[in-house]
């Protein structure tokens, strides 16, 4: 294998989420019909309509190099911080977990959360 091509995000509304993800900040591609295309390091996330409930058991995890501006710009947007290791505490700074992450997680509009990670040195 030689790396990760797509992440794909399946979504009720696909246009009211790409509005979500171009929010906190991913860099769009572009569209084709109702599917959105993000560059997120050398991968990218897919945004792909459905009509059903998808299943949202899973964390997606982004290294970022310093996770605090990117905070901050979530906070000035209006959305809402969680730490997704204590019960989806509301937070207004990022955590630091007991294993030396600093981060700070989100839910996108279909229930799927994405945590931005600054790693410790």
């Amino acid at each position: 294998m030689n790396g990760v091509l797509d992440i794909v995000i399946f979504c009720k509304d696909t246009n009211s989420s790409k509005n979500w993800y171009e929010k906190v900040g991913f860099e769009y591609l572009r569209g084709h019909e109702d599917m959105h295309w993000f560059k997120v390091g050398d991968g990218e996330v897919m945004l792909h309509p459905t009509e059903t409930q998808s299943n949202t058991d899973a964390v997606f995890q982004f290294v970022v190099k310093e996770v605090d501006p990117l905070f901050e710009n979530i906070v000035e947007k209006e959305l809402t911080p969680l730490d997704f290791s204590n019960g989806e505490k509301v937070i207004t700074e990022p955590t630091v977990q007991p294993w030396g992450y600093k981060e700070f997680c989100l839910r996108d509009p279909d229930g799927y959360i994405w945590a931005f990670v600054q790693k410790s040195n």
